[in-house]
């Protein structure tokens, strides 16, 4: 009997043994299956969890890099050169065509703003880079029939004076503008895109995004040595035609190469109009603006609302400053109709941090803007006289490499610091956030240039942009940007070490 208790308790403890063994293998298996699927919320071409194993990391972003590479060959391509075909072809005075250069540029930064909405409530940073690459493939072509098709290109005589018809000019400007908007939806998407290949809440593809910025800038900046160099040779030299047809090829490429990545994107699911949440915590403050904010900040509510924000978000911890808008976040007993929440009286400290961080980005915003003052003049020749003194373009080299110092600085510091401080939600509208700035300069440049013009030619003088630059004061239109952007530094370096980075941030369930 004693014996048959043995046997029995052997067995039971043997059985156990192996039922242990089991369950730590089924968790170490479902580990492992854990492992394999991302936890930021991205999804593939088929909707469902990211595997990390066949999507994202550097295998999808090498097609996302290639097409940013050759988006930036088309646009460079057919921008650098673009104030020369209004001068030579179009007929434009350097003032109009100046101007003209710059609304246009300024449209093309405007944008984004518009696709940043559309990606992020929309159609997603996919679905928005491929709708609008598409158009600006179409501006692209017509771009380039504008300038080669008899009927639709300017007439030049003998003497190489060429004319327009109104016909002619809308042709061309449609195509550009068709360009404009096209852009719009790709700036603001692709380097998010990009860098959501990467998973935030795994520390190897963590680390290895912090590169990714930086490769794009590179590949930037090689598109435009090319454009500039390569192109505008061509356009000059053997036709505007086949200039701006390679720029439309590269476009071309930049499409095909972009939709071959498509099994590989991860992909961010759009979520609710981030301009639409601002709203609601600015309309909520000021309808709350005689309430007291209470001094425990876990009274505030923090309630998840599926329809206010986006899947696998994340939550932003409450902070001290901009404290009136924490108001929106104060619960009172009207906020709820029928169990339901108004959410144009009650908003989640999260949605009230979102609109806190984008508040403290505008200070640092502003202080871009006067960075892309631009003029884009045309120099008559391949020299021009200063008191009768030939002059090589090569005494600019000097100024053009400090130029690129700063704008290289500038720029892959600007792209990652907007992407990382804007909320998780809304990364699309703070990368167009940041290309605004661009949009507002060249707006900006517009406007200086109208004035100076106006102003430096009264009573008779020549002004100090002229067509011919040997009679303007070109030097002092210029200077007056050296003194503008050193009055910039200054308040740069004050709202610098004002601002304070985004809080930490923990994960929503």
């Amino acid at each position: 009997m004693q014996t048959n208790s043995v046997s029995i308790a052997s067995g039971l403890m043997a059985s156990q043994k192996e039922d242990s063994s089991l369950n730590t293998y089924r968790l170490l298996e479902g580990s492992e299956e854990d492992d394999l699927y991302t936890e930021d919320g991205t999804v593939d071409y088929l909707d469902n969890i990211a595997n990390r194993r066949t999507t994202g990391n550097w295998k999808a972003c090498s097609y996302i890099l290639g097409t940013e590479f050759s988006e930036r060959l088309a646009s460079f391509g057919m921008s650098s050169n673009l104030v020369v075909y209004l001068k030579n072809r179009l007929n434009e005075h350097s003032v109009t065509a100046s101007k003209n250069m710059a609304n246009w540029s300024g449209t093309c930064y405007a944008m984004p703003l518009i696709g940043a909405v559309v990606a992020d409530r929309y159609l997603g940073r996919y679905g928005t880079i491929a709708t609008f690459s598409i158009i600006y493939a179409m501006g692209m072509s017509l771009l380039t029939l504008s300038a080669s098709v008899p009927g639709l290109k300017p007439i030049c005589d003998e003497g190489g004076v060429c004319y327009s018809t109104d016909a002619q000019t809308a042709v061309f400007f449609i195509a550009l503008y068709l360009v404009a908007i096209g852009s719009g939806g790709i700036k603001p998407c692709v380097t998010p895109f990009g860098a959501d290949q990467f998973d935030d809440t795994d520390e190897v593809e963590k680390a290895q995004k912090g590169s990714l910025f930086n490769w794009f800038y590179f590949l930037i900046s090689i598109a435009s040595l090319i454009a500039h160099s390569v192109l505008v040779w061509i356009q000059v030299n053997i036709g505007w035609g086949i200039g701006y047809g390679i720029a439309t090829g590269a476009m071309v490429i930049a499409v095909i190469w972009f939709f071959s990545g498509t099994t590989l994107y991860r992909n961010q699911r759009p979520g609710s109009n981030p301009l639409t949440r601002l709203r609601r915590v600015i309309v909520a403050s000021i309808k709350k603006r005689n309430l007291k904010v209470p001094t425990d900040e876990s009274v505030l509510f923090k309630n998840v609302d599926a329809e206010t924000t986006t899947i696998r978000s994340h939550k932003l911890d409450h902070t001290e400053s901009l404290s009136f808008f924490d108001k929106a976040a104060v619960e009172l007993e009207s906020d709820r109709i029928e169990g339901s929440i108004n959410t144009w009286s009650l908003c989640t400290v999260t949605e009230v941090e979102e609109l806190k961080a984008l508040v403290r980005l505008l200070p640092l915003w502003a202080t871009g803007i006067l960075e892309y003052l631009r003029l884009e003049l045309v120099r008559r020749h391949d020299y021009y006289e200063l008191d009768h003194v030939p002059m090589s373009i090569f005494w600019q080299i000097p100024q053009y490499f400090i130029m690129g110092c700063a704008e290289v600085f500038t720029q892959i510091g600007q792209m990652e610091f907007f992407y990382d401080q804007a909320p998780d939600s809304m990364r699309s509208f703070g990368a167009a956030l940041s290309l605004s700035t661009t949009a507002l300069g060249c707006y900006m440049s517009s406007f200086l240039v109208t004035v100076v013009t106006k102003y430096s030619t009264r009573n008779g003088n020549v002004g100090w942009i002229t067509d011919n630059l040997n009679y303007g004061h070109l030097h002092y239109f210029f200077g007056l940007l050296a003194m503008l952007g050193t009055i910039n530094l200054g308040v740069f370096i004050l709202v610098s070490r004002w601002y304070t980075h985004k809080k930490s941030v923990k994960a929503l369930d």
